[in-house]
């Protein structure tokens, strides 16, 4: 049976940040929030548009992972790990795969050095650090 490490009833991380910068807030304490990666507001008109017209769209293309060369993100592969690498990679050397979203997928690797047989303290974290499912090794 499966295990969270969050206690009944208790909140995660963004919830108690929220709720900390509400308490503040309601004391009339001024804030510099650098909440990143929690936008403020309504996405710009263009991106929701764009959206709503990928989401009613009948192409399957629309509808599919988007693999590497697919319509929307062509050559992406490549594209994003040369943007990350500091050293240049020999064309026509190498083959780009990508996976399944670099989040969930870090789940895995907790799992491949064997926590689910033993118990372990592993920690992955991605830059610029989102965390993985703290449950998936309890």
């Amino acid at each position: 049976m499966r295990r969270s490490r969050l206690p009944a009833g208790g909140a995660n991380v963004f919830q108690k940040i929220r709720a900390k910068r509400s308490e503040a807030l309601d004391r009339g304490q001024a804030l510099l929030d650098l909440s990143i990666g929690e936008p403020k507001g309504a996405a710009l008109l263009s991106a929701r548009e764009a959206a709503r017209d990928a989401i009613m769209s009948n192409d399957e293309p629309m509808h599919a992972y988007q693999y590497n060369d697919s319509p929307a993100v062509p050559n992406f592969s490549p594209r994003f790990v040369r943007a990350h690498l500091k050293a240049s990679l020999p064309e026509g050397e190498v083959d780009y795969l990508p996976i399944s979203g670099v989040k969930p997928i870090l789940g895995l690797l907790p799992l491949a050095c064997g926590c689910a047989l033993e118990e372990l303290t592993v920690a992955t974290m991605t830059k610029p650090g989102y965390p993985i499912p703290a449950d998936w090794c309890a």
